[in-house]
């Protein structure tokens, strides 16, 4: 069976000190972290995580994916989720931008669902990734600030602000990529699979002995959704 690379792992192999809610947890709790890229190791191994990571970067590289390498000579944005393999080779020795990264425990359905539109628009690219205009990398930037400032605070309502950021960040590029492929449509099935997922998280958690489960066959999801 194939090895992912663990959250704890990536702390390991970048040289930074591994969280101590990873460490109480053994990298099995919610973790979210945002972090500068000037520790980042230059090659990164091409093979899957299972962890998210966001993260901007300007600069000279060589992206490693399943279908090619992609040289990367201009600012840009990438999305990686745990199904997606990716390799890295950084070609500079000026590293810039910014990383966030989260695992599952962290995502609500709500921020799923949007992870899941974002990587559904880049179903026909190489990888799920944009270069960036100047101005748009800026943009960017300022919105990893923001989570870096907010998480860095430990406010009440910290985490509910991230969430709302990551939001903004992928709906900023799905407006860039749509700019620049206005022609692309959501398949029919895709769709479909988005509202099923929908249907069955929206059942959980049952936080009450009053709520039960109201779709519980295949019938059950076949009439919400009219097929």
């Amino acid at each position: 069976m194939e090895q992912k690379e663990s959250i704890i792992q990536y702390y390991t192999s970048t040289n930074r000190e591994i969280p101590e809610d990873l460490l109480a947890s053994q990298g099995r709790g919610s973790h979210f972290n945002v972090l500068q890229r000037k520790n980042c190791m230059a090659t990164i191994p091409f093979s899957r995580r299972d962890y998210y990571k966001i993260s901007i970067a300007g600069g000279n590289a060589v992206l490693v994916t399943d279908k090619g390498e992609v040289p990367i000579n201009r600012p840009a944005i990438f999305f990686n989720d745990p199904e997606i393999e990716f390799g890295w080779k950084n070609l500079s020795g000026k590293q810039e931008g910014y990383v966030c990264l989260f695992n599952d425990g962290y995502l609500n359905a709500e921020l799923k669902k949007e992870l899941r539109k974002l990587k559904q628009r880049f179903r026909d690219s190489i990888y799920s990734f944009l270069f960036l205009e100047p101005e748009q990398y800026e943009q960017f930037k300022n919105l990893f600030r923001l989570m870096e400032t907010e998480f860095a605070e430990h406010s009440v309502y910290r985490h509910e602000i991230i969430r709302s950021i990551l939001k903004l960040i992928i709906y900023n590029t799905l407006k860039i990529q749509a700019a620049r492929s206005p022609h692309q449509k959501p398949l029919k099935s895709e769709r479909l699979v988005n509202e099923f997922i929908d249907l069955l998280n929206n059942q959980f958690p049952i936080d009450s002995p009053k709520n039960s489960i109201r779709l519980k066959t295949p019938n059950d999801f076949a009439l919400k959704l009219h097929t």
